[in-house]
């Protein structure tokens, strides 16, 4: 699954807010907490994309933590699917077989057969943009 939630703890600080991500050993300042949540969102992002890369999936969430004094536990959301189309840029070769009638027309009109299938794919999988 591309989307998921990890928990995090929001605490006040004379300048705003410091958000945790003890999962991942993450820490974010910001003067607005939407603000740090999402500095914390891209940073778990960062971390994640590594793990699809290395392991081919996300690890699992750990459970909620008992709240520090002070905090609050929140969850944020990752959506690895929309982060890794708009950041990811490796790419992996894959050998299709189609019929050599369709390969001819697709020549004739100078169709990128890897485009189209990345765009035929993302649309299967419920992505509303294409490369």
């Amino acid at each position: 699954m591309l989307k998921t939630t990890y928990p995090a703890l929001i605490m006040p600080t004379e300048r705003g807010f410091r958000i945790e991500v003890p999962q991942f050993d993450i820490t974010v300042e910001a003067e607005a907490a939407a603000d740090g949540i999402q500095m914390a969102r891209n940073q778990i992002c960062t971390v994640l994309s590594s793990c699809v890369d290395t392991r081919g999936e996300l690890p699992e969430a750990e459970p909620l933590a008992a709240l520090a004094a002070g905090s609050t536990t929140t969850l944020i959301d990752v959506d690895m699917g929309s982060y890794m189309l708009q950041y990811s840029t490796k790419s992996v070769h894959k050998n299709v077989s189609i019929p050599a009638w369709l390969d001819t027309e697709a020549k004739k009109k100078r169709i990128n057969l890897s485009q189209t299938l990345q765009n035929a794919l993302l649309t299967c999988l419920g992505h509303k943009s294409t490369l």
